[in-house]
């Protein structure tokens, strides 16, 4: 026995809610939003295009620090960013739901033909101290664009596994013939990890007709799949965690067999003069740049740690693989994101999260959004974290939207609520950017590190933008350093510690303020 709740959510109070239309008639928003029912928590929000024009949100809610998921959301959005509907889906009794997973179908049986969205999800008790990572039910739920529900059906997959999803939540994707697979991993056999596939046959009278489960050998040490995906051959490609070592690509048949085709971690990156080789690393999601051609993310770990990407045909064999971005100072780069990739014409758009290695008071977790050709080379880069680092920010999703510009979903908190996280909404233009008088959020085209300094302040711009001059000030407004020139750094050393506004000019006039902090 299920209930369904469907309500008009008037009494959900944004933190912040700013929408305006920017110089390229496309509407740019920025949103933090507290949730009824739980923090916002792993594996965070994703976002969907909705028919109208407007978009779904997914919202998983529980508890952030100890990672529990008692329920899922879904939210209406309209094209500026406003909530116009929610949907609850609760279980009776003592089971919620987990790792919700939505895709829209290419049909309806009421004849329209785009409107309507398949989630999927395990079911499990999160009262049950005991076992309460047991799901042995899957969930299928079936609803259109008003939130109306109008199919449900409960698996019970307790025959074939012990633990459904427990890495992460899954993938679903369309087969050559138009029926769904889902991929995820799964525990068996006293707790061996494998990987499962359920093939779904869609019935247009009937919305799911047969329902198949796969469960075939994974590699020891199995962790989270990034990304699963159908190719015109009717086989797939899967990117995978393997726990310890970094990530692995499969090549996946027809019957769902699996190849071991590439451990990543036996790649070579280049910057420059440079060859860094990773101990250990793992790869967000994938996009094909053409029929036969992936572009894939990747968070390094080794001497340098950062984020690099790579160009490989789909048998994984490398075409290209640059080191793109070193973390700064006491930082790790992390691709939480969902989709961390996108695709739009001959450009590619890349999301991350720059966290934090160990706690510091002036530091917090942050954005970053980078634009690149095919043959990876930057074009641009954009920073996004408030002015006085008081919230932490992490970009769970990413979509294109119908004006060219860009939706990222994820959560944030304040620094000393850390953990009480709230959904959190910010859709930039064509360049990255907000066109809003005032916010939460500050864009910037360069950063700086450390901060507190106590030498030297690092500087990095996008390429983009020429920087024409850095000035520092003290709390009193009295010029104490101007750099004009070889911006890669600022000489702090000599000037007492404290907090500064440092100016940033751009050669084409526009200005920006920070506070630094010497120490």
């Amino acid at each position: 026995m299920t209930m369904k709740r469907k309500a008009f959510t008037l009494l959900v109070l944004a933190m912040l809610v700013m929408a305006i239309t920017s110089s390229f008639g496309q509407t740019t928003f920025e949103r933090m939003i507290p949730m009824e029912g739980g923090d916002v928590t792993l594996p965070g929000p994703e976002c969907h295009k909705a028919e109208d024009g407007g978009y779904l949100v997914n919202v998983p809610l529980g508890e952030w620090l100890l990672g529990t998921l008692y329920n899922n959301k879904i939210l209406k959005l309209s094209e500026s960013g406003d909530i116009v509907d929610e949907l609850d889906y609760i279980i009776e009794g003592e089971n919620a739901v987990r790792y919700w997973q939505i895709i829209r179908l290419p049909f309806g049986n009421d004849g329209n033909l785009q409107n309507h969205y398949l989630a999927v999800a395990g079911l499990y008790n999160p009262y049950d101290n005991v076992n309460n990572v047991t799901l042995t039910e899957m969930l299928f739920l079936i609803f259109n664009e008003e939130l109306e529900v109008e199919y449900e059906r409960i698996e019970d997959v307790s025959s074939i596994v012990e633990h459904y999803s427990t890495w992460g939540r899954p993938h679903i994707v369309f087969d050559k013939d138009g029926n769904l697979v889902i991929a995820t991993i799964a525990r068996v056999n006293g707790g061996e990890l494998k990987r499962l596939y359920t093939h779904i046959e869609l019935d247009k009278a009937n919305w799911i007709g047969g329902i198949t489960h796969f469960v075939r050998d994974s590699p020891e040490g199995a962790g989270w799949i990034w990304d699963f995906f159908p190719l015109g051959d009717g086989t797939y490609r899967q990117v995978e965690t393997i726990n310890g070592p970094g990530g692995i690509g499969y090549r996946i048949s027809t019957e769902y067999e699996a190849e071991k085709i590439l451990e990543f971690r036996d790649l070579r990156f280049h910057r420059g003069n440079m060859t860094i080789t990773p101990n250990l690393l793992d790869c967000g999601g994938c996009a094909m740049l053409d029929d036969s051609t992936l572009f894939l993310p990747a968070m390094m770990h080794s001497s340098t740690d950062g984020i690099g990407t790579m160009e490989m045909d789909v048998n994984f064999d490398t075409i290209k693989a640059v080191f793109q971005d070193f973390a700064d100072y006491d930082t790790i780069e992390r691709i939480f994101s969902r989709h961390p990739v996108i695709l739009r014409g001959n450009d590619l758009y890349l999301c991350y999260t720059r966290d934090m290695h160990t706690w510091h008071p002036s530091q917090a977790p942050y954005t970053i959004l980078c634009k690149y050709d095919t043959e990876l080379n930057l074009i641009w880069k954009r920073w996004y974290r408030d002015a006085e680092r008081q919230f932490c920010y992490y970009a769970t999703d990413m979509i294109a939207t119908n004006d060219d510009g860009l939706l990222i979903t994820g959560y944030c908190c304040k620094r000393e609520n850390y953990g009480k996280m709230v959904l959190y909404l910010l859709k930039v233009d064509t360049d990255g950017l907000l066109s809003l008088p005032e916010t939460k959020v500050q864009i910037r085209p360069y950063a700086f590190y450390p901060n507190p300094a106590k030498e030297q302040l690092h500087m990095e711009f996008s390429p983009d933008v020429q920087p024409a001059q850095v000035e520092l000030y003290d709390l009193q407004g009295r010029l104490v350093r101007t750099q004009s020139k070889a911006f890669e750094s600022i000489d702090m050393s000599q000037l007492p510690a404290g907090t500064y506004t440092m100016r940033v000019t751009l050669e084409d006039g526009k200005t920006y303020s920070d506070k630094v902090v010497k120490e």
